[in-house]
């Protein structure tokens, strides 16, 4: 007799032996108590969850004689026959089975009733491979199906079958099964095996199987053939190609140390002697999530002690930053593993990035998630809080964090070192006496400030001003000042300087060009200064332009001035300082932007 592989020899005969899934089970049994069958049902989930194997203890209990509360008996005549083929039962596999011509035939067949039984089912497994005809032609029969048939599809991948086919049938989802299902199968097969495993080695092999207890069984076969005695966890990680906790835990330690030298040493270890990399990536990826639970805790229990040290503080939140980033490159890393050949070369490049990081110019988490820009709501009325007088300025740092206004969602720090800036920039964004503002006469003056403003950004005195923003054009009304605080007032802030320097963004463009212009910036500084300096200058960017340099920084782990600049695609002409006609009143310059120069008169 030849050997029958364990998931095939216990796979259950009835509802009562199966592990996991119980909504689905508990939701088939009373279906067949009631007699309410549908003519079409879906399974999907991962492989080895129990989905062929209910839909065949299904496919039985709706035809036998004596079911108990559901179940099947496995004692009457048409049970005993459905042990083995039965011509009632009939299982097609839907990527041999998937042309139109297969389908209309079984839609043929399907018209003739069961033999033996009450219902003729069909079991159609991997259906998602189905050809776009052949879903037409199975729709045919699911839009008008013979009271004697019932359609059980298998699918793990549902989201291609057509949504025709799922508004007709059944759905149910089934769930991966959990350690303590796997645990405690394994176990019992272990026993009437004969097969002597310790716990640790079944805990291993259930942590492994991926939540499928046909992969779980496979594993334990496999094992009871290597050892014959009692079979250990290092049986199973030796088969598995698994790596010993304390190496695991070395590795550990050197990346988070940031020694790439012994880090690549184990690496090169692990490889020589074939351990699974993939398996090894994702234990550390494991390990590492828990390292990382683990210091957030400790950095929170830090945090509310009075005494702070600041040297400290920091040295966490870079340990912190560094973990994080660990995480998401060895996340990238296993997606990359399964499409290459050349999975030690990855690992090395990805450690190598692991030890070379640094959060002032590596931190992929330090990059703010910046929102489209939109207007402020403007309220129906004037907003009533503490600020008595009419400039921002005038009310203290003090007042203002103690506003009951809106909380503005909290930007976090642009991680670029300044050393990047080099001399000529600094003397470019540092004001002089005949021209105390910005100027602009290239693309890399304007990606200079913006770049110079992003790495020294005062999040505090931002939010100060986003929170009294409502009050411009209230307060200005009626003032002189009242139409350039309107064009104020449609852009939003999105970056302040601890320099004293302003990104603002607009969606309009005339109004954005408006804002460039020096004479504007003397009546907008004025607006936002009152009697006490707080911003020096300010720099308007279109959205459009905004989202480019905001894509830039998360798309690049080490973002530089050069880099920007060779895709930076804004308009120059745009962005150039206006100086022409600045000293013309504000009314009059607007009058020459929206007309022409040549018919507009100055009467007085």
């Amino acid at each position: 007799m030849s050997y029958l592989v364990l998931y095939r020899k216990y796979r259950p005969q009835t509802f009562q032996n199966v592990v996991g899934q119980k909504i689905i089970i508990q939701t088939l049994k009373n279906a067949i108590r009631y007699q309410k069958i549908n003519h079409c049902y879906l399974f999907s989930g991962n492989k080895g969850t129990g989905k062929t194997t209910l839909a065949k203890i299904f496919s039985k209990a709706i035809n036998c004689l004596n079911p108990q509360a559901g179940d099947v008996c496995n004692q009457c005549q048409i049970c005993k026959q459905n042990l083995q083929a039965s011509v009632d039962i009939i299982e097609i596999d839907g990527a041999s089975y998937n042309g139109v011509d297969e389908i209309r035939e079984l839609q043929d067949k399907a018209q003739y009733k069961a033999h033996t039984g009450k219902y003729k089912v069909y079991i159609i497994d991997e259906v998602h491979v189905l050809t776009v005809n052949a879903f037409n032609a199975l729709l045919k029969i699911l839009e008008d199906p013979p009271k004697h048939v019932v359609f059980l599809l298998i699918t793990t991948e549902i989201y291609k079958i057509p949504e025709t086919i799922l508004s007709r049938s059944q759905s149910f989802s089934f769930e991966n099964l959990n350690l303590e299902n796997i645990i405690f199968q394994l176990k019992n097969i272990a026993t009437l095996e004969n097969i002597f495993i310790s716990d640790d080695a079944i805990k291993t092999i259930a942590s492994y199987s991926d939540g499928s207890m046909r992969n779980a069984l496979s594993l334990l076969d496999q094992i009871s053939s290597y050892q014959n005695s009692l079979i250990t966890a290092e049986d199973v990680a030796e088969i598995k190609g698994l790596v010993s906790g304390s190496f695991l835990k070395k590795m550990l330690h050197s990346l988070i140390i940031k020694n790439h030298l012994k880090a690549l040493e184990l690496l090169h270890q692990a490889f020589e002697v074939g351990k699974n990399l993939d398996l090894l990536v994702l234990d550390l990826i494991v390990a590492f999530k828990n390292y990382l639970l683990e210091q957030m805790k400790s950095l929170k229990t830090k945090s509310t002690s009075k005494n702070k040290d600041s040297k400290q503080i920091n040295a966490s939140n870079e340990q912190s930053f560094h973990l994080d980033f660990v995480l998401k490159t060895l996340i990238k890393l296993q997606q990359d593993l399964k499409k290459s050949d050349q999975k030690h070369v990855l690992i090395e490049i990805a450690f190598l990035q692991i030890c070379s990081f640094s959060s002032h110019n590596h931190n992929l988490n330090l990059i703010p998630q910046f929102n489209h820009p939109k207007p402020f709501q403007h309220p129906d009325k004037p907003h009533k809080d503490n600020i008595e007088n009419n400039s921002l300025i005038d009310v203290s740092l003090d007042k203002t964090l103690n506003l009951n206004t809106t909380k503005i969602s909290q930007i976090e720090l642009f991680p670029i070192s300044t050393k990047s800036l080099s001399k000529t920039v600094k003397k470019k964004l540092s004001n002089d006496k005949k021209n105390p503002y910005f100027s602009i006469s290239s693309l890399k003056d304007l990606a200079m400030i913006a770049f110079d403003i992003l790495s020294h950004q005062d999040e505090t005195k931002r939010n100060i001003i986003a929170n009294a923003w409502q009050k411009l054009k209230s307060n200005y009304q009626s003032s002189s000042n009242k139409t350039a605080a309107e064009l104020l007032y449609k852009g939003q802030i999105t970056a302040l300087s601890q320099n004293k320097e302003m990104i603002l963004v607009y969606r309009d463009n005339i109004a954005c060009q408006q804002m460039l212009k020096n004479n504007i910036k003397e009546s907008i500084l004025k607006i936002l200064n009152g009697k006490s300096e707080l911003i020096k200058d300010y720099v308007c960017f279109l959205d459009k332009d905004w989202q480019t340099l905001i894509t830039f920084f998360k798309d690049n782990d080490l973002p530089s001035l050069e880099s920007f600049l060779k895709i930076c695609n804004w308009n120059l002409e745009f962005y150039q300082t206006q100086t022409s006609t600045n000293n013309h009143p504000l009314i009059v310059q607007l009058a020459y932007d929206f007309f022409d120069k040549n018919i507009v008169e100055i009467i007085n």
